[in-house]
């Protein structure tokens, strides 16, 4: 990929992922980039297939090296408990949202509209996510530390589901927090996901 056509593509995911694909013209993408459209249509040849290699871009992106291979390293980690490791894996599904927003907002937007975009995310990113979560659980419920009754599915979407609802809620709040501060709210998530907070023992 060329220059122009790296513009071009860090333009469209600018724009699409505050207008939408459909909200969204080759005109603005263009603009955007800094190029006229006779540029953008001779690289690309449509909006579409600048979607597709967006797409694709992200797939490379989320794939083994992002999803994956990273929460295997934590996972690996030796002279770490599992709080320490959920924490660190947490901080790092955080960062990794973060850098990557615009790219993963297009995700989720065209995979409500594309069945075949959906199905590429889920296959690509979403299950191998899930897989690498689940194996984690599983190891600690074999070594003792999770509950035998331990559900690896439920509890992975459990934990997930506090942090992306904690990231959206830094996104959409006026309040502004400061890594330190990220950092003891993950702490206190994980605290929440081993602990519970009934102060009744079962």
């Amino acid at each position: 990929m060329d220059d122009t056509e790296q513009r071009i593509i860090e333009a469209a995911v600018k724009v699409f992922s505050e207008k939408g694909f459909s909200g969204t013209s080759t005109r603005e993408i263009a603009a955007a980039a800094g190029v006229n459209e006779v540029t953008l249509f001779r690289k690309f040849g449509s909006k579409k297939n600048i979607l597709n290699k967006i797409i694709h871009r992200a797939v490379e992106v989320y794939g083994y090296h992002v999803v994956v291979e990273p929460v295997m390293q934590i996972l690996d980690e030796k002279n770490m408990s599992h709080r320490q490791k959920l924490i660190k894996l947490l901080k790092n599904r955080y960062e990794i949202i973060n850098a990557h927003f615009p790219l993963l907002k297009i995700m989720m937007q065209e995979s409500g509209l594309n069945e075949d975009i959906r199905k590429l995310f889920v296959e690509k990113v979403v299950s191998r996510a899930k897989a690498s979560g689940e194996e984690f659980i599983k190891k600690a419920v074999e070594e003792g530390e999770f509950k035998k009754s331990t559900d690896p599915s439920i509890a992975v979407l459990a934990i997930i589901g506090m942090l992306m609802f904690f990231f959206v809620w830094q996104k959409i709040s006026s309040e502004e927090s400061s890594s330190s501060e990220i950092e003891k709210s993950i702490e206190k998530m994980v605290d929440i996901f081993l602990n519970g907070v009934s102060a009744k023992k079962n």
